[in-house]
């Protein structure tokens, strides 16, 4: 029988965080990795959206890159669209810049970033099942 895409989901994250916590990011290779990138931004975007994203200081290309890399390419592409807000497409890890810069950015963007956050719900319906597939089909990489 079949495991459910959710379920698969967060057995594999699960399997892979307490493997990183054992034994260091380093030990997440290349193709579970991805799986990890996107489901920690699922559930910041989730409890707050872009704006919480960007709180958490979490990495917005590497993020876009995890999803294309899966196949999520409406997500990727979302993603990207709201790099392109912000003037050197990388965020400053000091917390008191980056909420600066964010502040700035939804002032001047407002609606673009409000379509893309439309975007973003919309692509992510499909991102548990598109990393399931990940999942199933690199079954070799993952514990």
């Amino acid at each position: 029988m079949k495991i459910p895409d959710a379920e698969l989901v967060a057995m594999t994250v699960e399997k892979l965080t307490e493997l990183e916590t054992r034994k260091g990011a380093g030990a997440v290779g290349e193709i579970a990795r991805p799986v990890l990138v996107i489901t920690r931004a699922m559930a910041v975007l989730s409890d707050g959206g872009f704006r919480n994203f960007f709180e958490q200081g979490l990495p917005l290309n590497d993020t876009a890159a995890a999803c294309e890399r899966i196949g999520a390419v409406a997500t990727a592409n979302t993603l990207r669209g709201l790099v392109e807000l912000f003037p050197t497409g990388d965020m400053p890890d000091d917390y008191d810049q980056r909420i600066e810069l964010v502040d700035a950015s939804y002032r001047q963007h407002s609606s673009r970033i409000w379509e893309l956050e439309t975007a973003y719900e919309e692509s992510s319906k499909m991102l548990i099942h598109q990393l399931a597939a990940w999942i199933r089909g690199h079954g070799f990489a993952f514990p």
